[in-house]
């Protein structure tokens, strides 16, 4: 009896010891992971998937969510790579889940994808237009119920546009600080001391961030943590605000526009314009554009020469470009000029006066000495005004169907940008010379008050729910995706 109870007890050993085998030789032969690229970005930003540890040459689905986006075939080693997919211009900020699911085995893997619009510098994207595409939290019916959110003090005017890149927000102040914060929360990540006050909205690109100061610096910073890379001396105080493009920074300073290697500071060209504007220029079409004294500049991004000149005495707005026409303004007659990128030939002028503008769905906007405006960007005809209390010296910012203005009148407002109607406003303790930005169901705006303020609606975006791979239905009419070269 003895014996066969040993002989028992072997055979139940032996039974484990291969159940284990085969869950270990499961575990390594079928573990399954997922990788994308990129990792974070706007409603509908084009990434790449990869797996491996899928059955081999089987057909593998490829979800957004609970949205079945792509089809992808394994090869022999159960891999697949470079698959395309596109985040849905609906998908609201906040984290996200890319899912592949095996059509053989059900066996899958998941990763999560953040979706985060940035406003990175003064004009959004290098060509100035002030408009972001991807807002789709904020919008007509919902925006009157702004409220705000929080406030960062510097206890001193700021006069410097915020960006936003990286989940972090970025502004300078009188106190010669350029400040860096949570954009969610507005806690405080870091804050770097020049020698002087910072009025230049920074650029934020490849890591890092770039502004000007009243001591006379171009500076590049680390964005992530404020630690400093290069400073290029302009010989006088830089108030303009650099637009950064193909790693390249532009900025205009004491009667020229410089352009610097954005990675080390070193100057590439500068070119002479007199009484050159301040303002970030727009960069377009392989072409810088300013204004000056006497009159409208492209200039060749790459070499520094000139490519045409519109001469026009008493130019001192930004610029802006769109659809092949850069926009600008002819302060002596206080008009406003529409002319051909490739040319410089006049499209329209039109009589009505601005510092800077933003453009989106077919209009051009602006403000004036007691209003907002909003007119035909083909033609300067037709369109809104809405009358303010004070003069609108900033540039607006348009999203979702919403015109976003600062005021002398200590107001920010949010306008239709179709009709002009008011749908929210709020008073600050001081004017609003600065621009407002808008994005991922936020809006941000600084004071000669010393704040920075930022406002939502309540309950914003809902959090996203991690899918059960298990429950996810696949979509049969998809065909085999071709990856990207």
């Amino acid at each position: 009896m003895p014996h066969a109870t040993g002989a028992l007890v072997r055979i139940v050993n032996q039974v484990r010891n291969v159940f284990l085998l085969t869950l270990l030789l499961a575990g390594c032969c079928f573990s399954q992971t997922i990788t994308i690229s990129p990792k974070n970005g706007p409603p509908t930003s084009r990434l790449t998937v990869g797996g491996t540890g899928f059955p081999a040459n089987s057909a593998v689905d490829v979800y957004f969510d609970l949205t079945d986006l792509a089809l992808a075939a394994t090869d022999s080693t159960g891999a697949f790579s470079k698959v395309p997919i596109q985040a849905p211009s609906w998908v609201l900020p906040g984290i996200h889940y890319i899912t592949a699911v095996a059509r053989a085995n059900q066996a899958a893997a998941q990763t999560s994808f953040n979706v985060r619009t940035d406003w990175p510098q003064f004009g959004f994207t290098p060509n100035n237009q002030r408009q972001n595409p991807y807002e789709n939290v904020l919008y007509t019916y919902n925006v009157g119920g702004l409220d705000l959110s929080w406030t960062f003090s510097t206890n001193i005017p700021t006069l410097s546009s915020p960006a936003i890149a990286g989940g972090s927000i970025f502004f300078g102040s009188y106190d010669g600080n350029l400040y860096a914060l949570n954009a969610t929360t507005g806690t405080k990540l870091w804050s770097y001391l020049t020698g002087s006050i910072v009025v230049s909205s920074p650029a934020v690109s490849q890591g890092n961030v770039y502004f000007g100061s009243y001591d006379g610096n171009v500076y590049a910073l680390n964005a992530k943590n404020g630690a400093f890379l290069w400073a290029y001396s302009v010989g006088g105080a830089v108030t303009a605000s650099p637009t950064v493009s193909n790693g390249m920074v532009y900025i205009a300073t004491e009667g020229s526009l410089i352009a610097l290697n954005a990675k080390t500071g070193v100057l590439a060209w500068s070119y002479g314009v007199s009484s050159i504007s301040q303002a970030a220029p727009a960069v377009a079409n392989g072409a810088v554009y300013v204004t000056g004294y006497d009159g409208f500049y492209s200039i060749n991004a790459t070499t520094g020469a000139l490519i045409w000149n519109e001469p026009l005495v008493g130019m001192s707005s930004a610029t802006a470009v769109a659809q092949g026409v850069v926009y600008a303004n002819w302060a002596t007659d206080f008009a406003t000029e529409a002319v051909n990128t490739i040319t410089g030939q006049e499209r329209w002028a039109g009589s009505f006066t601005t510092n800077s503008f933003a453009l989106g769905g077919g209009m051009l906007y602006g403000g004036f000495d007691n209003g907002i405006y909003g007119t035909s960007a083909s033609t300067g005809v037709g369109g809104w005004t809405f009358t303010t209390y004070a003069s609108v010296v900033s540039s607006p910012a348009v999203a979702n169907g919403v015109v976003y203005v600062g005021c002398n009148d200590d107001s920010i407002y949010a306008l239709d940008a179709f009709s002009g109607a008011y749908l929210w406003s709020f008073q600050t303790a001081a004017i609003i010379n600065t621009s407002p930005v808008v994005a991922n169901g936020m809006l941000y705006v600084t004071s000669n008050d010393g704040n920075l303020y930022a406002f939502s609606i309540p309950n914003g975006p809902a959090k996203v729910e991690r899918p059960n791979p298990a429950e996810l239905s696949p979509n049969i009419n998809l065909k085999i995706s071709q990856p990207t070269l």
